[in-house]
């Protein structure tokens, strides 16, 4: 895999609508103009999805966003296989899974997302470790002590702890956004390197797993108008 080339075909903008859980979010999420869709297959997560449905999601909407299957701790070998049967466009690995183990994946079809939790700027430098294995890095707050999964609980996290990110590979910053708050962490995270988007799950829904179209819609609104902004 050329991963610098696959790099530089990547470096664009990121509105993603994570924890979908039906076909009518994702096309809310399309209609709101979100760039990226994200599928919980976490058991362990209330907005889980099978395999099953993650398919019937990714059909109705694959030609008009891209898609993201998160996976925490899930069984590496056979992570190409599945990915080819879901037909994402990109795997979000945001369990304990290591440099080495993802590295030793064979010709990966798909972009390679990696998420960490942002919680000291000396573990957030030693990220930029996955540059020549991952597209795209996710910086998420540290799940609260006792979580049974580590995304999704709207707990946000000091932006400035990135600040010595080098910017090796873009990032995408999640964790307790919502439309009122998106477009100040946009402003304090666009000086730092490799600064690319935004992901949100529980900021816009009604209940876990329920999003709200009107929150939906607000979000990515506030995200495009705090990207395209020069300052």
């Amino acid at each position: 895999m050329d991963v610098q080339n696959q790099r530089r075909s990547m470096e664009d903008i990121v509105i993603k609508i994570c924890g979908i859980t039906d076909i009518t979010q994702a096309e809310t999420s399309v209609d709101a103009g979100a760039t990226h869709i994200g599928l919980v297959m976490a058991p362990a997560s209330p907005r889980y999805v099978s395999d099953e449905k993650a398919r019937e999601i990714v059909s109705a909407v694959k030609d008009r966003v891209r898609v993201v299957a998160l996976v925490v701790d899930e069984n590496i070998n056979d992570i190409n296989d599945r990915a080819a049967g879901l037909g994402v466009d990109a795997i979000q690995f945001h369990g304990g899974e290591t440099l080495e183990q993802i590295a030793a994946l064979e010709r990966p079809t798909f972009e390679i997302w990696k998420a960490a939790p942002a919680r000291d700027p000396a573990g957030v430098a030693a990220m930029a470790e996955w540059r020549d294995v991952a597209q795209r890095l996710v910086f998420d707050a540290p799940p609260p002590s006792g979580a049974l999964y580590p995304g999704g609980h709207g707990v946000r996290f000091d932006v400035s702890v990135l600040s010595d990110f080098d910017g090796s590979l873009p990032f995408v910053l999640a964790g307790g956004l919502t439309p009122d708050n998106v477009e100040t962490a946009i402003a304090s995270a666009k000086a730092i390197p490799g600064f690319r988007g935004v992901d949100v799950s529980s900021g816009v829904e009604a209940a876990p797993g329920k999003k709200d179209p009107g929150k939906v819609a607000a979000f990515v609104a506030a995200a495009r108008e705090a990207l395209a902004s020069p300052h």
